[in-house]
């Protein structure tokens, strides 16, 4: 698969738009295409907030490849680590903050605030009524 880059020509097609069916997108793909509101290929400073380059850090889960894909076997090492037995499929959100500590990149200032920030904002989208976010719920909010 080819890297998604903007096209020399800006008018020319990009790779991987709406032209391209959804289930042949990555994972990582679809996640960022809700920021391209064009749907041209390219998020453009008007497409999004600004600092947007700035969304990937060193202090990442490691739940999406350098490619794009989603990687199942970094999420189950999430939950073996802080979720608690016997099934090792839900995360309070005190368990939450504490994998951002433990992904924490010591020169990665910029992460230590958006780590806790992400998970503090999947926590609040899921909403869980018993204070635990299954880990399907987790990954589809990846996926």
């Amino acid at each position: 698969m080819a890297p998604v880059a903007a096209p020399p020509n800006p008018s020319a097609e990009a790779p991987l738009t709406s032209a391209t069916p959804l289930d042949e997108r990555t994972p990582l793909q679809k996640h960022v295409g809700f920021f391209d509101t064009d749907d041209d290929g390219i998020i453009w400073p008007l497409d999004t907030i600004a600092y947007i380059h700035k969304a990937k850090h060193g202090s990442s889960s490691l739940v999406y490849d350098r490619r794009g894909l989603f990687t199942p076997e970094n999420m189950d090492e999430i939950f073996k680590a802080y979720s608690e037995p016997p099934n090792y499929d839900t995360l309070t959100f005190w368990q939450a903050m504490a994998v951002a500590r433990g992904n924490r990149d010591p020169f990665d200032f910029f992460g230590w605030i958006a780590n806790p920030l992400e998970w503090f904002s999947l926590y609040m989208l899921l909403w869980p009524k018993d204070g635990k976010m299954k880990k399907e719920d987790i990954r589809g909010m990846y996926d």
